[in-house]
């Protein structure tokens, strides 16, 4: 199949005008070929659900394109070129097998839209602060852990799908998210949200559904309606609750109940070694001292 995509390429460079757009979605594609740089002119490129597994370096000279989706395919790795992509506007590269994004993944000056949904992150990028322009941000379905500080850069960011990760709580960095109307955290670990991440926001919607660890009185206002969990987030009484409980986790703790009891677990066969090995020592020392006997009679 890489020769046929090879082709295809080659054919679609040798057109006049030159090709600025190219859908190759479900042509069953395995690789994005080197020769892609020949379409240098291209804008907006789909390659999504096809069987792509390999991305050339090349694609990083694609730097006219402002649209590329390469989802719904079986990629592990992006090529840190992808980065030079500077006109770059949406990017879709959601149900892949993503393990970590490329150095450099934030160095896109104009993106809008980003998703890397149902891949199988488990961190978000450190600097996303760079993508300042951000609007739509989708990250759900993966293993992430923490969302950094940086997030809170992205004052233009209105919409976040963070749901169905590992996130154990929010950083009060959030609240500087000033355009932010909705934020989706459903299915996560979360036990108590920060106030500052929250209250200065004009947020809309919050979804926190079905996180397991959710403290009950957070889950007992959601029931009663968006506007007065958003409410009860900005009030005083809340901000007691968050002075009582504070940043610890449940989770956490059980967690580091289950490494301690682990690490009991660990030490007593190593006592119960070091126990048998004394009492070897002194059978030894006493069949010494048996034989000296024996000599001496």
């Amino acid at each position: 199949m890489g020769a046929n995509v090879v082709k295809s390429v080659e054919k679609q460079a040798k057109l006049d005008p030159p090709v600025t757009e190219v859908n190759c979605s479900n042509k069953g594609w395995d690789i994005i070929p080197d020769n892609i740089s020949k379409l240098n002119r291209l804008k907006r490129l789909n390659a999504s659900h096809n069987k792509i597994s390999a991305v050339s370096d090349e694609i990083g000279s694609l730097n006219q394109l402002i649209y590329l989706n390469l989802s719904n395919n079986q990629i592990t790795e992006l090529p840190e070129t992808i980065s030079n992509m500077g006109s770059l506007e949406t990017l879709n590269i959601s149900i892949n097998n993503i393990v970590e994004l490329p150095r450099g993944f934030c160095n896109f000056a104009k993106l809008r839209v980003l998703d890397i949904s149902s891949n199988k992150l488990t961190a978000i990028p450190k600097n996303i602060g760079l993508l300042n322009l951000l609007q739509e941000f989708y990250a759900s379905f993966n293993q992430i852990e923490e969302i950094p500080p940086d997030i809170g850069r992205l004052e233009n960011c209105s919409n976040m799908y963070l749901s169905n990760n590992c996130i154990f709580r929010l950083p009060e960095e959030l609240g500087k998210c000033k355009s932010l109307q909705m934020i989706d955290l459903a299915h996560n670990r979360i036990h108590i949200v920060n106030p500052m991440a929250v209250k200065q926001l004009t947020l809309n919607e919050i979804k926190l559904s079905a996180n397991p660890f959710l403290h009950e009185s957070i889950t007992a206002v959601a029931k009663t309606g968006m506007e007065q969990l958003c409410d009860y987030f900005r009030s005083p009484e809340y901000e007691d609750l968050w002075q009582d409980v504070g940043d610890r986790h449940p989770a956490e703790e059980e967690d580091n109940d289950k490494k301690k009891k682990k690490q009991q677990q660990q030490k007593q066969p190593k006592q119960q070694k070091q126990k048998q090995q004394r009492e070897d020592d002194d059978d030894d020392d006493g069949g010494h001292s048996n034989r000296r006997r024996d000599d001496d009679d």
